[in-house]
């Protein structure tokens, strides 16, 4: 694993896939908080139209059954909308949390694409002063021998001796 530039790659699939996750519930939760911010205002209006109808027109009948079931209907409604709103603010603090884990699995995945991205910076290092240790060796060699390496011109070795 020392070596293994690719290390993470799994560990990192992994934590995007747990975001993705956490991103989904956070999603239903939030369809959720909207159907019920709908389901209230259906209510809320229902509501106002019930007060409308109860309220008596001038110069027309007054009839008390009538205006105590609109009165009762309305009141039905209140209820209903104060449990509705119990059941958004709940819908709201679940999604505060899951917007917490959301957050948090962001920041779980952005730490290992770092970790990731330095054991591929230090991979690449390692990697290119082997090679370079390999040219300078084959250098030496070729040196040692009094051979010119082949595809240097003989210009360009003469500019390598002078410096």
């Amino acid at each position: 694993m020392a070596d293994d530039p690719a290390a993470f790659d799994t560990l990192l699939r992994i934590r995007r896939r747990q975001e993705e996750i956490k991103a989904g519930e956070l999603a239903k939760v939030l369809r959720r908080v909207r159907a019920a911010q709908h389901q209230r205002a259906r209510i809320v209006a229902e509501q106002q139209e019930a007060l409308a109808q109860a309220q008596v027109p001038g110069g027309s009948a007054f009839d008390a059954s009538e205006v105590r079931r609109y009165l009762q209907y309305e009141r039905h409604l209140a209820r209903m909308r104060d449990d509705k709103d119990a059941t958004l603010r709940s819908l709201q603090e679940e999604a505060a949390v899951r917007r917490g884990e959301v957050e948090s699995a962001m920041k779980e995945r952005r730490i290992v694409e770092k970790l990731r991205e330095r054991k591929m910076a230090a991979w690449l290092h390692r990697r290119r002063r082997a090679e370079q240790q390999v040219m300078d060796e084959v250098a030496t060699a070729y040196a040692a021998r009094g051979i010119r390496p082949p595809g240097l011109t003989p210009g360009h070795a003469e500019e390598n001796t002078e410096s």
